[in-house]
């Protein structure tokens, strides 16, 4: 569950959505995702790492049905 601000250093507590920005994570292995929060202030001065991505540029890595091939 997402409780606080991903950057170590920040201790700003995960009130509600619409403020900083989600992130995820996905193993490789297991396809499994997880979730994490950046807060506003971080999300414009902390370097984020390769290993996370917005949630909004993370895609599934499988066709949708009816899809063409």
């Amino acid at each position: 569950m997402v409780s606080k601000c991903v950057n170590p250093a920040c201790d700003v507590k995960f009130t509600y959505f619409g403020t900083g920005e989600l992130l995820v994570k996905t193993s490789p292995v297991t396809g499994h995702q997880e979730l994490f929060w950046l807060c506003q202030r971080c999300a414009t001065e902390w370097q984020i790492p390769t290993d996370l991505v917005p949630l909004h540029a993370a895609k599934p890595d499988r066709k949708e049905k009816g899809a063409a091939a």
